[in-house]
């Protein structure tokens, strides 16, 4: 196997390792890709392999650390003019605001994100997205948890994202029911069921024909 390969390889397993829990072994496994995509020069492999090191960061050693590796993956995203890669690095940025109580730049961030994913009509970035922007509505000072639900079940039903991402969605649903009467999150799981992109944008981007009460 040539060393693009070995580099590659070494990605794949470290998030095989990141999602079964096994946080150690993905560390080593990202920093060993990390290391051979530097020493080829392939800049997309080390953008890439910075966002996955500084997404276990954030989970571990905190947000200062895990800014440094999204802000240099950004840089080289940029540099390269990788949109789909800029967005990822962004987004991880924008969580990094939302944990530091910057709800507003936060917002901004997601949304701009939000935009240009639909422009470049990139399905799993949108539904990334959207899972932080829910991030954001249940934290406001008065959540809006209808919409957050109905969201959520927007992105639960759609048949691309992956399973194990849609089990994660079905954790954060779990978690807001506690936050609406039985009613009331049937609703919202049932309206996000019939949701069209026009109409998800028109909720997050709060156009005035969009309704997400019943």
């Amino acid at each position: 196997m040539d060393r693009w390969g070995s580099a590659l390889s070494m990605l794949y397993l470290g998030e095989v390792f990141k999602s079964i829990g096994e946080i150690n072994e993905a560390q080593e496994y990202y920093r060993s890709s990390l290391n051979i995509f530097r020493e080829i020069e392939y800049q997309r492999g080390i953008a890439r392999t910075l966002n996955r090191i500084g997404e276990l960061m954030l989970d571990s050693e905190g947000s200062k650390k895990a800014e440094e590796f999204f802000n240099e993956s950004l840089k080289i995203f940029t540099e390269i003019h990788d949109p789909v890669g800029r967005i990822r690095s962004r987004n991880n940025i924008g969580l990094i605001q939302l944990e530091g109580g910057e709800t507003l730049e936060s917002t901004e961030m997601f949304k701009e994100n939000l935009s240009k994913a639909m422009q470049m009509g990139h399905v799993e970035i949108i539904n990334e997205t959207l899972v932080h922007i829910v991030s954001v509505c249940i934290r406001e000072t008065e959540p809006d948890f209808f919409k957050s639900v109905a969201l959520l079940a927007y992105v639960y039903n759609r048949q691309e994202i992956r399973h194990s991402y849609r089990e994660r969605i079905a954790g954060r649903m779990e978690e807001l029911k506690a936050r609406l009467d039985e009613e009331a999150y049937r609703k919202a799981v049932d309206y996000g069921k019939t949701l069209t992109l026009e109409d998800v944008s028109k909720i997050v981007f709060n156009e005035k024909d969009s309704e997400t009460e019943t």
